[in-house]
């Protein structure tokens, strides 16, 4: 792998509509407003979690509409500045420049831009119809005023299964001649939770670091949490301590997909544990406990709370508490 230069989220990142992975009905949506532009919608929210994709929507609709990511074609705002979050002028001067065709203008994070700001952006969107299309993408879109995310034509990106972050990983690998097995493949879509950028970003650091090192600085913690729920000899406290050198972020995921393979799965090397009837049950106080986090790390508290409820069940308690 010595001399290998990996950025596999450029080099991947969709040029056009058609090239973006999953996010079917979206997709087709911007592909028929492209086809129609003159009698579509020209103001949109997209919304969902990061790495699903806005940016690349964005991007890519751009592309198909006006065939040019170059400004003052296409221009991306970034609504954290400062300067932008109370000064509508220096925006109206951007949204309204002249370039005889279709311009794209792009608001990351949109719940960001300030109160003032929004109050302008809605006259724009009630009043002006246009060689002008607004992208409004955020993470929190419930943070924006109602009125200005009422007005605009709405779409959330959802996150992906693990199933679809491996096979757009396998996509990637197969066009870079690479290899990657499908147990360092389960470990990174663990990790990405969801997300195809953290799925490229997993991939990059198995090609980069070797695929055994990748497995090994995994199956340690993989080690740590079986013992942790399943040996009760040993203490509470040490085991927490070992856990703890991982984020909790981390471990909520491997935890999960520990459950899930292990002892929720009927053919899971620790299923038999714990008797098939109560482990629904045990999963939903899971569930429910996890929930209750507030702060990151609180999330040991609650490993602590349900290691204590599946001791109970192993030793004849009450498995419905």
């Amino acid at each position: 792998m010595g001399g290998i230069v990996l950025d596999l989220c450029a080099k991947y990142r969709p040029v056009h509509l058609k090239d973006l992975y999953g996010q079917v009905d979206v997709r087709a949506y911007f592909q028929s407003v492209v086809k129609k532009i003159d009698d579509a919608p020209h103001y949109f929210l997209i919304s969902g979690a990061f790495g699903t994709g806005k940016s690349s929507l964005a991007r890519a609709f751009a592309m198909d509409l006006a065939g040019s990511l170059d400004f003052p074609v296409y221009t991306e705002i970034d609504s954290a500045e400062k300067s932008l979050q109370s000064d509508f002028d220096r925006l109206r001067d951007v949204i309204f420049q002249e370039i005889g065709s279709y311009k794209v203008v792009v608001f990351d994070e949109c719940h960001l831009l300030g109160k003032v700001v929004e109050s302008q952006l809605l006259k724009v969107v009630e009043d002006y119809y246009g060689a002008l299309v607004l992208l409004f993408c955020t993470t929190n879109p419930e943070m924006m005023t109602d009125t200005l995310r009422s007005r605009l034509h709405q779409f959330t990106l959802s996150t992906f299964t693990s199933e679809q972050c491996k096979e757009y990983a396998q996509g990637i690998l197969g066009a870079e001649g690479l290899e990657v097995s499908e147990r360092a493949l389960d470990i990174a879509a663990i990790n990405a939770q969801g997300h195809l950028r953290n799925m490229v970003k997993q991939v990059e650091q198995i090609v980069f670091m070797g695929e055994q090192v990748y497995l090994d600085s995994y199956s340690s913690v993989l080690k740590g949490i079986e013992e942790f729920f399943v040996d009760f000899g040993k203490d509470d406290k040490a085991s927490v301590e070992a856990l703890c050198r991982y984020h909790p972020a981390e471990l909520r995921s491997l935890v999960m997909y520990f459950l899930r393979e292990n002892i929720i799965n009927p053919a899971g090397r620790n299923s038999q544990k714990y008797p098939r009837n109560v482990i629904p049950g045990l999963f939903a106080n899971y569930l429910r406990l996890s929930g209750l986090v507030k702060e990151p790390d609180d999330y040991f508290s609650v490993l602590l709370v349900f290691r204590q409820q599946l001791r109970g069940v192993v030793r004849g308690g009450d498995a419905k508490k």
